[in-house]
């Protein structure tokens, strides 16, 4: 898979699963903590109402509606912020609580009635005799140590929360990653077979049935490719095998004519030109033959790669064109030496046709593949036509004597079957085509 590609289905599938998580995390979290707050208040109420109703069982009212408070032992209750009015007069208050008594106060002679202020929950409970309310008991409950309990379950949730959310993120994209790893090494294998062996498929096997779609579709591309090639090399090869004869025919004619002793400059010229593009027309034939005839991949075999090219440079070699090969020590290469001849002589005619005074061909064997690295100083190639000067019938306009356009295809399609690459990069002065090869 693409790995950092923020955009990628990976990433995509996982964000929306993400999202989907958060926004039910979110509302459970929001509801846990209203649950919780509510518990904590309820708690609060209970204990007030728990201390008013011990504080009012201290109470004896007479028949004349004097209240009173009997000494019973439970004294404790009042202690802890309870007042008790007679009216609105006080009876009995809690030590140290001065500053609250003005709140309390308001409280007297109301109830049962229940208000939170400044943090603090109050509650009036009435003592009700003969159907007259004769006393208040009024409890306080600061909620400081609630609202602090309240906090830390919030933070706390949202905390997990959090932490559940980043390991989701990471667990949800490692899933997918991994259940579309399939998908990408498919993708990835078919590519190289469309490239290397177009008659391998990837048939039936223990898969789950989204992928065994995926391969019987990929399979059918690769047959329709597998047909399409065939059909193409079954055309080269009768077109090649039929033009060779008239070519080979033409050739022996000219040359016969160019024995004969003629006074006319003219007519040699053009013996010349015509014995020249036939056998440029022969070349073309044979390489078309040697590759119609191969199967997409060969079998590998072993040459000295410096030597083939000493040997491609020695065929091409043309006056007031300076041609080096370096280095000169040899560079095995696993590729038979009549193949790779065959796929470095339209690279070096194009050289040869294009180079204004030199040519320079480099060898080297790096990080497992051999590198032959062509360079000509000529007109160059212009970097939106890099990958367009490998299609058939393609040619540079510029070009003095412009050739049919099928020797880098052939040359590209030769180094493929061979396990190897053709490529055209940019130069500073002049074309650069590099080709590559398994090392030997």
């Amino acid at each position: 898979m693409s790995r950092s590609n923020p955009l990628s289905l990976q990433n995509r599938v996982a964000i929306i699963g993400l999202l989907v998580l958060t926004a039910w995390v979110v509302i459970l979290t929001i509801a846990v903590n209203a649950f919780v707050g509510a518990q904590l208040r309820s708690q609060a109420d209970d204990v007030v109402r728990a201390r008013a109703q011990a504080a009012a069982t201290t109470l004896q009212v007479d028949p004349q509606g004097a209240v009173t408070i009997r000494d019973n032992g439970n004294d404790s209750a009042i202690d802890v912020g309870t007042w008790i009015f007679e009216g609105d007069r006080i009876i009995e208050s809690p030590q140290r609580a001065s500053s609250l008594e003005g709140e309390a106060a308001d409280l007297a002679g109301q109830g049962p009635l229940t208000q939170e202020s400044a943090g603090i929950l109050w509650y009036a409970q009435p003592i009700i005799s003969s159907g007259v309310q004769r006393a208040t008991v009024v409890t306080s409950l600061p909620l400081a140590s609630y609202q602090s309990t309240r906090q830390s379950i919030m933070a706390g949730t949202a905390g997990l929360a959090l932490l559940l959310l980043v390991a989701v993120w990471f667990t949800l994209r490692a899933g997918v990653g991994r259940a579309l790893s399939p998908v990408a090494e498919m993708t990835h294998q078919s590519a190289r077979w469309s490239a290397d062996d177009v008659d391998r498929r990837f048939g039936p096997g223990p898969r789950p049935a989204e992928l065994e779609d995926l391969a019987r579709t990929l399979d059918s591309v690769l047959d329709r490719l597998s047909a399409v090639l065939r059909h193409e090399q079954r055309l080269s090869a009768e077109i090649s095998h039929e033009l060779r004869t008239p070519v080979a025919r033409i050739i022996a004619e000219v040359e016969l004519l160019q024995q004969r002793d003629s006074n006319d400059a003219a007519i040699t010229t053009a013996l010349g030109t015509i014995a020249e593009s036939a056998r440029e027309m022969s070349q073309v034939l044979a390489v078309l033959m040697a590759t119609s005839m191969s199967s997409n991949t060969v079998s590998a075999g072993r040459c000295d790669a410096t030597e083939v090219l000493n040997r491609v440079v020695l065929t091409h070699r043309v006056d007031g064109i300076a041609m080096r090969v370096e280095p000169c020590e040899p560079v095995f290469a696993s590729v038979d030496a009549a193949l790779l001849e065959r796929a470095m002589s339209p690279i070096m005619e194009n050289a040869v046709r294009f180079a204004a005074t030199s040519i320079d061909v480099t060898l080297e064997s790096k990080h497992g593949v051999v590198r032959i690295d062509v360079r000509d100083d000529g007109v160059g190639i212009q970097p939106e036509h890099l990958d367009q000067v490998f299609e058939p019938g393609w040619s540079r306009s510029a070009a003095p004597g412009r050739g049919a356009g099928l020797g880098l295809a052939l040359a590209r399609r030769l180094l493929v079957s061979a396990g190897g690459s053709l490529q055209a990069l940019p130069s500073d002065h002049g074309a650069r085509l590099v080709a590559s090869v398994p090392p030997g």
